[in-house]
């Protein structure tokens, strides 16, 4: 008769580990479901500001003149303030910078789980991700 031996129980700093990763796995679920619903609400609102004729001077005055309107680069400062201003366009706009940015804060926050696991391989390569998202982003790259 053979005697296997016992597969060793994960000690208390492996155990911490785990429950840590898997309590970052459902932040990152529940950022990336609240990160496109709050970018879906803030675009709701855009088009029903739009729809209520909250537009600034000279923007489209229709969806149609909005979808075939000429893109221009706009600032994140020039948003932010057309959102306080309560511009439908601006709003909009406000919404789909914070629906890009979703996936960059999941990056971010995969990057942690991967230093948590102590996973230097994988650390490296989602921060190369995230650096490459910033500059991408901020203009720098692209």
């Amino acid at each position: 008769m053979t005697t296997s031996t016992p597969l060793a129980e994960p000690g208390p700093e492996t155990l911490r580990r785990r429950i840590s990763i898997h309590s970052m796995e459902h932040a990152i679920s529940l950022t990336l479901r609240g990160g496109v619903l709050t970018a879906a609400a803030i675009i709701l609102a855009g088009v029903v500001l739009f729809v209520g004729g909250h537009r600034s001077p000279g923007a489209p005055r229709s969806f149609t003149d909005l979808i075939h309107t000429k893109a221009s680069a706009v600032g994140l400062e020039a948003i932010i303030r057309g959102s306080f201003r309560l511009d439908a366009i601006a709003i909009i706009e406000f919404g789909v910078f914070v629906l890009i940015l979703t996936p960059v804060v999941r990056v971010a926050m995969t990057a942690m789980v991967f230093a948590i696991d102590r996973d230097p391989v994988f650390l490296v390569i989602v921060c190369i991700v995230l650096a490459v998202l910033i500059l991408g982003l901020t203009g720098v790259v692209g």
